[in-house]
């Protein structure tokens, strides 16, 4: 009898220590799950900071995100992501039917996915004929893994739209010299009818207003209105063109070297402004 209690004990005891290490694997995996999520995020949001600082990507790699660069610091908090467990997969130039864009890829694998290629067409749920470096629309894997996708398309209407703004406040200074200096003028310095030139390189200087964005901390004055750093430089730090089509006819231009057409060439922005 003795014997078939101990037997019955011992299996008990078998039983339980099972039924904790199964628990404690479940517990693991979770945790590792939440590990995983939390160094997509971070890392992603990382690259999100870089492109709105930059109007780019830069250099996609996790290293390049975690390094100290130029005092720009955006993936301080990505220095904890684990490089074995959490991957990074980049294309440039692709394009749709309008944009040139760079696309970005954070994704972590856990031990039942190990053996998928995440960026092969197969597992573009959009469209199952083009992976990830080629499809003009990457709608992520089929299965279960926790990624992110970033693509500087998604930063375009944004930009353009801040650029704008940018410009308008501009315009609204040629005008008020239009209409309270000048008497029917537009300012501008010793440009004649017919000319353009980067507004950097004309007018009277004031402190340091030369034409290189980081080193232009002063003002440019036309006629009596001054002209200060946000008003000679786009968003992008490219000069910003003036042309003077008449007297009181005028326009603002600048390039984007961050937002590309399909073709390649980088999207010109302009806004005009005519006063009778």
């Amino acid at each position: 009898m003795y014997p078939f209690a101990l037997l019955a004990l011992f299996m008990a005891i078998i039983s339980g220590m099972l039924m904790h290490v199964v628990q404690t694997s479940g517990l693991i995996d979770e945790h590792r799950a939440e590990l995983d999520k939390r160094y997509v995020s971070v890392v992603t949001e990382a690259f999100r900071l870089r492109m709105a600082r930059t109007g780019s990507l830069g250099v996609m790699t996790l290293d390049s995100i975690q390094t100290v660069g130029d005092g720009k610091d955006e993936g301080f908090k990505a220095r904890s992501a684990d490089p074995v467990r959490l991957f990074i997969e980049s294309a440039s130039n692709l394009t749709d039917s309008v944009w040139q864009f760079d696309r970005l890829l954070i994704y972590a694998l856990d031990k039942d996915h190990q053996n998928i290629d995440i960026t092969s067409a197969a597992e573009n749920k959009c469209d199952a004929s083009a992976g990830f470096a080629v499809a003009s629309n990457w709608c992520g894997p089929a299965a279960g893994i926790r990624y992110n996708v970033l693509e500087t398309r998604q930063a375009y209407l944004e930009m353009m739209t801040a650029e704008v703004v940018r410009m308008q406040a501009t315009l609204h200074k040629f005008g008020r010299g239009f209409g309270e200096v000048e008497m029917r003028r537009f300012p501008r310095a010793t440009l004649t009818e017919g000319q353009s030139g980067e507004m950097c390189a004309y007018g009277t200087s004031y402190g340091s207003s030369s034409c290189q964005p980081v080193e232009c901390s002063g003002v440019r004055v036309y006629q009596q209105t001054p002209f200060d750093c946000s008003d000679l430089f786009s968003i992008w730090g490219t000069p910003v063109v003036l042309d003077l089509i008449q007297n009181t006819h005028m326009a603002i231009s600048t390039t984007s070297p961050a937002v590309r057409l399909k073709t390649g060439v980088t999207r010109q922005i302009a806004r005009e402004i005519r006063l009778q």
